[in-house]
């Protein structure tokens, strides 16, 4: 049975729709919440002096545990190239012993550091002593900071590349010890990168496949009209 051209252009339109809600490009990342614009929604803290404060996560030494961290999981998606965080500004003290913040990159069935870290006695690929009088911290091997090692803020990125399909932990922690609890690191704008985004080829095969629907229908719809 042959079909009038409405009905063409009435089902091109629904496959239209449905194409549209077929999401049509490949996630470099499934980190959640990275801009702190939910709060703490998506990462898990130990202690009570973690908080989020005008949208930047503020990570407070404890004064009962050894440390304070803000960590996520979360699978390395293909098309990952980089992990960044912006570290804000610290909160430094004069205690001993000495308080410091450090992040890593964990493989979260293994607990081992899945990138380079600043040297044998850390997992970390970034750390910075929260004493008075800093002027920047230690960064590992494909790790970048920018705009300058001593600013703040300061951009941190480590190379991911090659890590697709790993589970990962991003973790942050500030540690310290001594009698007062003012070291803290402020952070925000926690993200994936990765190269520039491309439609999935089936979806592509699938918009093109519309596409030819909807032009075939509206030629038939123009050859009946009524001249």
């Amino acid at each position: 049975m042959s079909r009038s051209p409405r009905t063409l252009l009435r089902q091109s339109f629904l496959l239209g729709c449905i194409l549209l809600a077929v999401p049509s490009f490949v996630s470099a990342g499934s980190l959640v919440n990275g801009d702190f614009s939910a709060g703490l929604s998506g990462w898990t803290v130990t202690g009570d002096s973690v908080s989020v404060v005008g949208g930047e996560a503020v990570i407070q030494e404890s004064s009962v545990l050894p440390e304070a961290t803000l960590y996520q999981d979360f699978t390395i998606s293909a098309g990952a190239k980089t992990l960044s965080f912006v570290l804000v500004r610290v909160g430094e003290e004069d205690g001993f012993p000495p308080a410091g913040f450090g992040v890593s990159l964990l493989d979260v069935g293994t607990g081992l550091s899945l990138v380079p870290t600043v040297d044998a006695f850390t997992d970390s690929f970034y750390t910075r002593d929260l004493t008075t009088g800093t002027a920047e911290g230690l960064a590992a091997t494909g790790v970048t900071v920018s705009p300058s090692a001593g600013a703040l803020p300061l951009t941190i990125t480590v190379d991911i590349s090659g890590l697709e399909g790993k589970d990962a932990r991003i973790l942050f922690r500030v540690f310290g010890g001594g009698s007062t609890s003012d070291a803290s690191a402020t952070i925000d704008d926690v993200r994936v990168g990765g190269a520039n985004a491309v439609p999935e080829p089936g979806t592509l095969s699938l918009a093109l496949m519309a596409l030819t629907v909807l032009a075939g229908a509206r030629r038939l719809a123009l050859r009946s009209r009524p001249s």
